[in-house]
C-alpha cells in the first residue's frame, strides 16, 4: 500500500516514494555512519512511516526514522549524523560506482542517475575505501576524489590516482658550437692540410667557445599505485677532452674554447685550433682564395687571379702571378718570382725579384736580384746581391734606397723618390683634382646661361611644355650633378692641401754602389738631382734642405 506523500507530480497522481526521497534529501555514507541533510526549499516533511517507506523504496533496509525525522526539523543546511552507515538490500546497489586500475592509473565510473535515485552523495571516505580495497594507495588526487562527492557530478570516468612512471637517465652530450660543415680543411697529421672542397676557413679568437658537454641528466625512479618503486636506468657519462691549442672555460669543465687565435680543424674527433695555416700545394681552383686572420704558409705558388689576405704574416714557397698578396698585421716573404699583381704588407716584404708587380710596406721592401717595371711605396728599399738593380718603374721610398744599379743604358725611364708617402699622395691627389676642376669647371660655363634662361621663364610664368620641358629637365639635372661634382673636388683638394701643410722630417739617403744610367729620375724630397751629378759608389743624403753626396 502507497502512502501520500506531500507534495505532487501533477493533480490526481501520487509521487512515487523512491522518487519522493530525492525531493526531500540527501544523504552519504561517512567513516562514522550515515549523514543527511534536508533540501532546500523543502515546506511540509512527511511522518515516520512515510519516511521508511521512501528509504525502503530505495533498498536501504537500516535506516532509523525517528532519528532522521528529527534531525530533518532542525532545517539544518548541513550533513548531520544520523546512526550507523546505511546499508542495502542488494548488494549491486550498494555502490554506484565502478573502479578501473591500470598500471599507473585508477579511474572511477560515477553511475549519477543512481545516485539521485538514491537521494545520495559519494564521500570521500566511499572513494578511498575502494581504492583501498584494490590496493591504490599513492598518487591519489585529493582535489579529484572531492569533485566526486559533489550532487552535481555527472556520469562518466574520473582519474583519481596517478602513479610514477620511471625515468631513465640521459646520456652525456657534446654539442659542437661551430658548423664545420663547410670548413675546407682536413687534418690528415698535425704538419699537413689538405683541401678536399672550395669553402671557408673556420677562424676562432682566444675565448671562443667550440663545443659544450651537457651534462647526464640523472634517473628517476617510479613509484605504482601501491607505492612500490620502480627502477629507473641510469644515464651514461662521458669525458670531456681537448684538443690542440683549447682550454675549460671554467672550473666545471663543460665548455672548451680557443686558447689561442687560429683556425679551427677536426683531428681524431677533436676541435683543434692552428696558428699558422698552411697549404700543402699551390693556391689555384681546386683551393680558392684564403682569408684568414693568422700567419699563412703556402708550399707552392699562387695561380693567377687569386688572393690571400691575411691577418699576420705570409710566407710563400712558389712563383706568384698576377695575385693579390695581403698582410694587414704583419710580413711577406716570397721565395721565387713575383709576376704582376700585388703585394701589400705592415711591416716587411721580401722577394727575390719581380716584374710589373706592385709593393706597398711601411717597413722594409728587400730584393735578392731585381725589381722590372715596378711600382713600389716602402719606408726602406734595399736591393742585396752584387749586381742587383732597378730597370723602369716608380720607387718611392720614405728613409732609404740602396742597389747597386738603377737603369739601363738604353736610357728606360726609371723613377727614384725619397718622399713622404703621404706627403706625395697628397700631391697627387693636388694635381688630380685640379685637373679635374678645370675640366668640370668649363662644362659648368657651358650650362650656367642656360640655367638662367630656364629660371627667368620659370619665374615669370612661362610654361614648359612637350619637348621643351624633356630639354629643361634634363639640363637642370645635368647641372646638378655638375656642381656635386666640383663640391666634392674642392672638398678632396682641401683635404690634400690640409696633409701639405703639415711639417715634415724629410730625412733619408740613397746608396747607389755601382751605376746611375741615364733615364734615370732621381728626387730627393721634391728636389730632382740630375743623374750626371752621382758618382758611385755614393749616398745622397737628406737632411732637412740639406742634401749632400759622400761616397760609399
Amino acid at each position: 500500500m502507497l502512502l501520500a506523500f506531500p507534495g505532487r507530480k501533477r493533480d490526481n497522481e501520487i509521487m512515487d516514494p523512491s522518487e519522493f526521497l530525492a525531493t526531500l534529501l540527501r544523504w552519504t555514507n561517512r567513516e562514522d555512519g550515515a549523514y543527511v541533510e534536508l533540501l532546500g526549499g523543502v515546506t511540509a516533511l512527511p511522518d515516520e512511516a512515510q519516511l521508511h517507506q521512501a528509504f525502503q523504496a530505495v533498498g536501504i533496509v537500516n535506516a532509523v526514522a525517528p532519528m532522521i525525522l528529527k534531525v530533518l526539523e532542525t532545517r539544518s543546511s548541513e550533513f548531520q549524523r544520523v546512526g550507523p552507515c546505511f546499508t542495502f538490500s542488494d548488494p549491486h546497489q550498494a555502490m554506484p560506482i565502478s573502479l578501473r586500475v591500470e598500471e599507473l592509473s585508477a579511474s572511477v565510473f560515477v553511475d549519477a542517475e543512481a545516485l539521485r535515485r538514491q537521494a545520495r552523495v559519494l564521500s570521500s571516505h566511499e572513494i578511498e575505501t575502494l581504492l583501498l580495497e584494490r590496493g591504490v594507495v599513492y598518487g591519489i588526487d585529493p582535489s579529484l576524489i572531492k569533485g566526486l562527492c559533489s550532487p552535481k557530478i555527472a556520469t562518466g570516468w574520473y582519474d583519481v590516482a596517478m602513479g610514477d612512471a620511471p625515468m631513465n637517465g640521459l646520456d652525456a652530450q657534446v654539442h659542437r658550437l661551430v658548423d664545420m660543415d663547410q670548413a675546407i680543411i682536413r687534418h690528415d697529421d698535425e704538419s699537413k692540410v689538405d683541401f678536399h672542397e672550395i669553402g671557408r676557413i673556420m677562424e676562432a679568437t682566444e675565448g671562443m667557445a667550440l663545443a659544450e658537454k651537457i651534462p647526464v641528466v640523472p634517473a628517476k625512479p617510479g613509484r605504482d599505485l601501491g607505492g612500490n618503486t620502480l627502477p629507473a636506468h641510469e644515464g651514461h657519462d662521458i669525458q670531456l677532452r681537448l684538443g690542440k691549442n683549447t682550454r675549460f672555460r671554467d672550473a666545471s669543465q663543460l665548455i672548451v674554447e680557443a686558447a689561442v687565435d687560429g683556425y679551427i680543424y677536426q683531428q681524431d674527433g677533436l676541435l683543434n685550433v692552428g696558428q699558422v695555416f698552411e697549404v700543402r700545394g699551390d693556391l689555384d681552383m681546386a683551393v680558392g682564395n684564403l682569408r684568414y686572420l693568422g700567419d699563412v704558409k703556402v708550399f707552392g705558388g699562387i695561380k693567377p687571379g687569386f688572393r690571400i689576405e691575411a691577418g699576420g704574416n705570409i710566407w710563400i714557397q712558389g712563383q706568384t702571378e698576377q695575385a693579390e698578396i695581403s698582410s694587414s698585421r704583419g710580413k711577406v716573404e716570397i721565395q721565387s718570382a713575383v709576376i704582376g699583381g700585388s703585394i701589400q704588407a705592415a711591416t716587411d716584404i721580401k722577394v727575390p725579384f719581380a716584374h710589373d708587380a706592385q709593393f706597398h710596406c711601411q717597413g722594409t721592401l728587400e730584393v735578392t736580384k731585381y725589381l722590372h717595371f715596378c711600382k713600389i711605396v716602402c719606408g726602406n728599399l734595399k736591393l742585396l746581391n752584387p749586381g742587383a738593380f732597378v730597370l723602369g718603374g716608380e720607387v718611392i721610398a720614405s728613409h732609404s734606397i740602396e742597389l747597386d744599379v738603377a737603369g739601363t743604358e738604353a736610357g728606360t725611364q726609371t723613377i727614384l723618390k725619397l718622399a713622404d708617402p703621404e706627403e706625395e699622395l697628397a700631391l697627387r691627389e693636388l694635381e688630380a683634382t685640379t685637373s679635374e676642376e678645370r675640366r668640370i669647371t668649363a662644362l659648368r660655363e657651358i650650362l650656367e646661361p642656360k640655367i638662367l634662361v630656364i629660371r627667368r621663364r620659370l619665374t615669370t610664368g612661362g610654361g614648359l611644355l612637350g619637348k621643351a620641358r624633356d630639354d629643361a629637365e634634363g639640363t637642370l639635372r645635368q647641372y646638378s650633378a655638375v656642381m656635386e661634382k666640383i663640391h666634392s673636388l674642392q672638398a678632396r683638394r682641401l683635404k690634400a692641401q690640409e696633409v701639405l701643410s703639415l711639417q715634415r722630417s724629410h730625412q733619408g739617403v740613397v746608396s747607389i754602389r755601382q751605376k746611375i744610367l741615364p733615364g734615370v729620375e732621381l728626387t730627393i724630397f721634391g728636389r730632382k738631382v740630375p743623374p750626371e751629378s752621382i758618382h758611385p759608389p755614393v749616398r745622397v743624403i737628406s737632411r732637412g734642405l740639406e742634401i749632400e753626396m759622400t761616397r760609399n
